[in-house]
């Protein structure tokens, strides 16, 4: 299940919100070209994302099916106590997974011309969490590779 177009509607009441606050107060916090500029790049992510998300999932799949040293069922992620530390394990495995490939995306050149765009707004307000790369399926999946091969 997306959660994205489900939170569209709350997150463009924010920016709202936050932009009348803005204006009220007359700080100038939220520049018009800084705000499309974010939005733009969001789209750009989030309609990219609609035709790419398949790759990660097609290369994980034949990893599983093919270099998994353990067969681990879907039975096994029930409502048992056993089942919920697998959902920990599994919860905890991703966020590892991902911290390394954030890390890495500020430290190694092709990683950062990918992430870099989510650093570029010289102002920080709700419109730059918008900021995504377009180009990150091309690599982040090879960092979630390990949870794949247990």
């Amino acid at each position: 299940m997306d959660l994205i177009p489900l939170a569209v509607p709350f997150f463009l009441l924010a920016l709202l919100l936050e932009l009348a606050i803005d204006r009220r107060q007359g700080t100038g916090f939220i520049r018009a070209n800084d705000a499309i500029n974010s939005l733009s790049a969001g789209v750009l992510s989030t309609t990219l994302g609609y035709f790419t998300r398949f790759l990660p999932l097609l290369i994980w799949g034949l990893v599983l099916e093919d270099f998994a040293l353990i067969e681990m069922p879907l039975a096994w992620f029930d409502a048992s106590p056993t089942g919920i530390l697998l959902w920990l394990i599994a919860v905890l495995a991703w966020d590892f997974c991902y911290y390394w490939y954030h890390r890495y995306s500020h430290e190694v050149s092709v990683l950062w011309a990918a992430h870099a765009v989510h650093h570029q707004s010289e102002d920080y307000n709700l419109s730059t969490a918008l900021r995504q790369t377009s180009t990150g399926f091309l690599f982040y999946w090879v960092f979630f590779l390990p949870q794949y091969i247990p």
